[in-house]
Parts: structure tokens; C-alpha cells; sequence
């Protein structure tokens, strides 16, 4: 699986991993700022950003989307990364981290750590932003992310 991914910077490789339904510009604000020390992979995860999904059938979870960056690793030649990710991406780099495949982990606020009543919560947010997205053509739903108002609605601020 090819995905899709911005490299920049010299050293240590840092591969970063976004969050739940964003893409690897979420590491634009320090993306040079670490390129100036090391080099920087931020990735797109399967399907999220310009990345293809997952093959048809596979399973969304979070073996499923290390097994794919430790490929997408592989596919680059860079072995035993330093990984950071925020969100699901924070959890992938614990998973990772737990296979013992990377170098180091940095998790910023990585999903898993909830209970019982939050994780219903927080699903039923999930599946109520992909039905409006899937409600919604791209016409109304830039129209939304362009109004300040519809913007913070539908972050949930």
C-alpha cells in the first residue's frame, strides 16, 4: 500500500501520525521546526487524506493501520523510526511501540484511554460526523467549512 506522505529534513528519521479524520498537514506548525533536527515522514493513514483505505475487507483498527505504517517504513528503507502521533495516531505509535518496531513513541493524546461511558460517546460522535459527511455533497460541505460558524460546529468547538 502506497501512502501518501511529506519528507523533509536531515538525521534521525521521526515518522508523525495524525489524528482521527485529519491527514498529515495536521503537522504543519512544526513541521520545519523538526526538520531542522531530523528527518520528518509525516503520513497520511489509510484512508485518511490523500492515502488509499485499507484493502477491501480489512478490518479498521489499530494493528491493522500500524501493520501498514511498519510497510510504509519498510517500503522507504527506514528502519526503527522515532514515531509521534496525536489521537489515533498517538495510539498507532503505542502499538508500535509495543511491537517493539520503533525507536521511541511519543503519544499526544491518544484514544484507548477512555471508559465504559466515554467510549460510547465518542463513537457515537464518530458515526454522527461520517453520516452528516456522507449526507452532505461537496458543494454544501465546503460551504460549511468555509463559514466560521459551520466550521466550529462541525469540529465540535
Amino acid at each position: 500500500m502506497d501512502l501518501a506522505f511529506e519528507r523533509r529534513g536531515t538525521g534521525e528519521p521521526l515518522v508523525l501520525l495524525h489524528g482521527i479524520g485529519h491527514h498529515w498537514q495536521a503537522w504543519l506548525p512544526v513541521l520545519d521546526l523538526l526538520a531542522a533536527e531530523r528527518e520528518v515522514i509525516a503520513v497520511d493513514l489509510p484512508g485518511f487524506g490523500a492515502s488509499p483505505p485499507l484493502p477491501p475487507g480489512s478490518p479498521y483498527t489499530v494493528e491493522s493501520l500500524a501493520d501498514a505504517v511498519e510497510a510504509f517504513c519498510a517500503r522507504l528503507g527506514v528502519g526503527e523510526p522515532h514515531v509521534a502521533g496525536t489521537c489515533l495516531g498517538g495510539y498507532v505509535a503505542l502499538e508500535l511501540a509495543s511491537r517493539g518496531t520503533v525507536r521511541t513513541a511519543t503519544a499526544l493524546s491518544p484514544v484507548g484511554f477512555w471508559n465504559r461511558s466515554e467510549l460510547v460517546y465518542s463513537r457515537a460522535v464518530l458515526r454522527t460526523f461520517r453520516a452528516l459527511a456522507c449526507a452532505l455533497d461537496s458543494e454544501r460541505g465546503e460551504a460549511l467549512a468555509a463559514n466560521p460558524l459551520g466550521h466550529r460546529l462541525a469540529a465540535g468547538m
